[in-house]
């Protein structure tokens, strides 16, 4: 995260924030878009696929489970960086992490055998 390295101060510093987020996200979507791929190949060499409920349940889980600890530590423990910087930052942060359970709980009563 270039963010906490170079000070929003100047828009040459905003740019290469900016740029360097960007690139993430789109590592983080080819990474995603690779583990579909991979699961699907998988599925049909093994001649079945996953009920709906887990696949969804696994969405909802890895997604909010990652946001949860990422947010923890980055945000809370090592103040990396912020959803919002600025005033009320940490209400953001919590905010999201808020979220972040909301959506991990959301996974883990669809889970399958949890009803």
């Amino acid at each position: 995260m270039l963010s906490a390295w170079h000070r929003p101060d100047t828009v040459a510093n905003i740019e290469l924030n900016t740029r360097a987020d960007g690139w993430f996200h789109v590592g983080a979507y080819l990474t995603l878009a690779l583990g579909v791929g991979l699961l699907w190949r998988a599925t049909t060499v093994a001649g079945r696929r996953p009920h709906p409920d887990t696949f969804i349940a696994g969405l909802l889980l890895g997604g909010g489970g990652f946001n949860l600890l990422e947010g923890t530590i980055n945000h809370l423990l090592l103040g990396m960086h912020h959803v919002r910087e600025g005033p009320n930052a940490a209400t953001y942060d919590i905010v999201f992490l808020l979220s972040a359970l909301a959506i991990l709980s959301a996974g883990a009563m669809i889970w399958p055998g949890r009803r």
